[in-house]
């Protein structure tokens, strides 16, 4: 928050709005702190100074005529590049300088990947774009970027597609800027998702783990992960109208899903949720209110979160006989029902959701094959073998109709299924030498 002079200390309000809320005409508490409307879009507060802070160098990228807007973005960005400082402000300055050609793009990004991970809420977008050039921080610039380049294709004819190249080299230096990690805003945090979410579909695992880490970081920081007011923890995201004040919690979720997409694939560690109860939704029931695009992100959320109970379950070896049986049963017959509801129901708009649910039935059953507790019989280890190969040809078989029944073509959940397809022979193997029947003659 910046203190103008004109800011009274002892009332602890300014005497005047801050300079978000009079560019866009909003009511403006004045609070010296950061005014409320600022808090809620997590901008930084700035109010005016006796002298207006001069202003920057016009931009030596102007537009030629005789080049696309494609071409003329291309060589902005590698001007910037060779010239190697000031690099928000240039970037900055680009983008202000071919502001339709990326508020076309930040269109498509509306109307394609934001369906499936909708946390960029439009109306708060709007006033971002909208406000004077003060209020555009860093993360905003990130944001911006990391919308356009998910929209890119891969390729152009032939060769890889130059602009989304020039979007990406941009994206990364002004994400991984030790200035834009030092003071974590919002927007920088969905730029983050964004990236990498990208960064996996470019097959790069390793540097998308990171990303997503380093967003869950960021995220503690700006408080994304603490429940709201009211509440004991973090609440799902529900599926209908949201507003600007849920994009915080849709972007901590969306964050968390991506990390357990990465982890379950690369065998990192998952970080715990520490939900204990939270309120839910009937899957099934609900089609007949939300869309199934609307509601394919609360379900993804609802798997994470039952990854999370079975992997709480694993951790804690303490936990009494009795009690590990009725939560294995308790949570072996959620899992199902949800699964049951996703595979029946939607299974393509949900892909990403069966896939890290499938992941916590198999983890599951796989512990209680494991287990070496007296409460689990020889014959309740068989049956876990045989539920596992069970699911995995029941979502192999549904996944052979590829067009129709995986619409999104999503890259986690083939990866996924087909990693756990494979381990059906380990499965099979273990009972041969454990119970002397394989699963095949159990099926």
């Amino acid at each position: 928050m910046d203190l103008g002079a004109t800011d009274n200390p002892q009332s602890g309000l300014a005497s005047m709005s801050c300079l978000s809320c009079k560019e866009r005409k909003q009511k403006c508490d004045k609070a010296l702190r950061g005014c409320s409307r600022c808090e809620r879009l997590l901008l930084k507060c700035h109010y005016p100074k006796p002298a207006s802070p001069p202003s920057p160098p016009p931009s030596s990228n102007g537009s030629n005529g005789s080049l696309d807007g494609n071409e003329a973005l291309i060589q902005g960005f590698a001007s910037i590049a060779a010239r190697g400082q000031e690099y928000h402000g240039q970037v900055l300055n680009l983008i202000l300088e071919h502001r339709q050609h990326f508020e076309d793009m930040t269109v498509t990004f509306f109307n394609s990947y934001h369906k499936w991970v909708p946390i960029v809420h439009q109306e708060s977008f709007r006033e971002y774009r909208n406000a004077t050039r003060t209020d555009i921080c860093r993360g905003l610039t990130t944001l911006t970027l990391s919308m356009c380049l998910i929209t890119r294709p891969f390729m152009d004819g032939e060769t890889p597609d130059p602009l989304r190249l020039s979007l990406h080299k941009a994206l990364s230096r002004l994400f991984w800027d030790p200035e834009s990690i030092a003071q974590p805003t919002l927007p920088l945090i969905q730029a983050g998702v964004i990236l990498s979410s990208y960064e996996y579909g470019q097959g790069t695992s390793d540097a998308a783990y990171m990303t997503i880490c380093t967003c869950l970081s960021m995220g503690q920081v700006c408080g994304l992960g603490k429940p709201p007011p009211g509440y004991d923890q973090i609440q799902f995201p529900f599926p209908g109208i949201w507003t600007p004040r849920d994009e915080g919690l849709r972007t901590w979720w969306a964050s968390l899903i991506h990390e357990r997409m990465i982890s379950l694939k690369n065998g990192a560690l998952i970080r715990p949720l520490n939900i204990e109860t939270a309120d839910t939704l009937d899957v099934a029931a609900s089609l007949e209110t939300y869309d199934l695009i609307s509601i394919s992100f609360y379900c993804e959320a609802r798997a994470a979160n039952f990854l999370d109970q079975v992997l709480d379950l694993i951790r804690n070896g303490s936990t009494h006989s009795s009690k590990k049986q009725l939560t294995f049963q308790s949570l072996d017959r959620s899992l199902l029902m949800f699964l049951k509801s996703l595979i029946e129901q939607h299974l393509g708009t949900c892909c990403e959701a069966v896939a890290i649910g499938v992941s916590a039935f198999v983890h599951l059953h796989q512990w209680r094959i494991g287990s070496t507790d007296s409460v689990f019989s020889a014959q309740d280890r068989l049956e876990s073998c045989a539920a596992i190969e069970a699911l995995i040809k029941i979502i192999a078989n549904t996944g052979t109709s590829m067009p129709l029944n995986f619409p999104c073509q999503s890259q986690y959940s083939m990866q996924l299924i087909y990693q756990l397809r494979s381990q059906s022979d380990i499965f099979n193997r273990m009972a041969d030498r454990t119970w002397g029947t394989g699963l095949n003659s159990w099926w």
